[in-house]
């Protein structure tokens, strides 16, 4: 290997060092670190993604465009929780090329815009989504009552779709609950309700 942050991340994740992930995340330029992981959450901000976990009573996370799973991963490392990953393109994810894969619960869809159908006492999570059509396609079909959307602050140069303060929950009948910046990466992650 030739890249000593992904050796570092790989060592801890084996080790099952999950704190020291995020330690060591928080200590590394973020711009070396998006390949592995869009943002830089603190153990507070994993804590606080745990803590509305318990207080809707889900049994479950469904996270679409998951990437390499290393956020969900370490989500899952605070609680007792299931989480399922969602990604396109398994020749990608499963290629030398690409970072190596942290979750160990994931599916592959072949159709990039199919959506997976996600149980009622799980919620949705989108971190740093980039698919309008798609997630238009999940807000319709979702059943439950909880989704995260994880994205960039205002005047970041980054793009996702949904953003975290996008009107189209509200268009679709879903309320901001809560928000919480992620201020390492200057990020937010957003908690919708209906």
């Amino acid at each position: 290997m030739e890249n000593p942050i992904l050796e570092n991340i790989i060592t801890l994740y084996k080790d099952k060092k999950w704190k020291e992930i995020i330690y060591f995340f928080n200590t590394c330029n973020t711009a070396d670190t998006r390949k592995l992981l869009w943002i830089s959450p603190t153990l507070q901000d994993i804590s606080w993604i745990t803590s509305i976990i318990t207080e809707n009573n889900l049994r479950g996370i469904v996270s679409v465009g998951c990437g390499c799973g290393l956020l969900e991963w370490l989500i899952q490392q605070n609680t007792d929780c299931d989480i399922l990953g969602v990604e396109i393109d398994q020749s990608w994810w499963c290629s030398r090329y690409s970072p190596p894969i942290f979750l160990k619960n994931m599916i592959f869809i072949s159709d990039p815009e199919s959506v997976v159908e996600v149980p009622e006492s799980y919620a949705l999570l989108l971190c740093y989504f980039n698919n309008g059509p798609v997630f238009l396609k999940y807000l319709k079909e979702y059943k439950g009552n909880v989704i995260f959307v994880i994205g960039p602050d205002a005047g970041q140069n980054r793009y996702t779709n949904p953003l975290p303060f996008d009107q189209q929950f509200a268009n679709h009948g879903w309320k901001l609950s809560l928000s919480k910046e992620i201020v390492l990466s200057k990020d937010y992650i957003c908690i919708y309700v209906r």
